[in-house]
């Protein structure tokens, strides 16, 4: 390989390292509304530190599949529900009703959370917020899910 196609070969490297890495830059208009660019638009605009990376595509198949699953059981669970199959459970005591109506009540209230939230977080012992990805958030969903099953009628 010549110098001319090496150096040119580096240039081109250089080039593309370089789009790989550009910055996003976030800022807020006038409305409040929150934009994203690859090229500082605004006098107020952030480099952000938004961070990507390559979908797993396997890993969502399986989330996608136990989402599936979770919503056929809630649906069959239903249905035995209004079609009277699931009355032989003893009645419940009135301590026991007060707690399914809180669970279910918190585990609604969180799903809306989940609805509403931008980014999902949990918070460290430190009070650090440490982001949830996206396996994590279709896992915290699933269970939310879960508890809406058990604890609401």
């Amino acid at each position: 390989m010549s110098k001319a196609h090496l150096a040119l070969a580096l240039i081109l490297g250089a080039c593309m390292s370089h789009n790989a890495a550009a910055q996003i830059y976030k800022w807020v208009d006038e409305d409040g509304v929150v934009h994203y660019s690859d090229q500082p638009l605004r006098d107020n605009a952030e480099v952000s530190d938004i961070e990507s990376g390559r979908t797993d595509a396997a890993a969502a198949r399986e989330n996608l599949a136990a989402a599936n699953r979770l919503r056929d059981e809630q649906s069959q669970a239903f249905y035995r529900r209004r079609a009277g199959e699931d009355s032989q459970e003893p009645e419940q005591t009135p301590e026991e009703k007060e707690f399914h109506r809180k669970s279910c009540e918190a585990a609604r209230q969180k799903l809306n959370e989940f609805a509403q939230a931008r980014r999902l977080y949990k918070l460290l012992p430190n009070g650090e917020r440490a982001y949830l990805n996206e396996d994590e958030i279709l896992a915290a969903r699933a269970e939310v899910q879960s508890a809406i099953t058990e604890h609401c009628e």
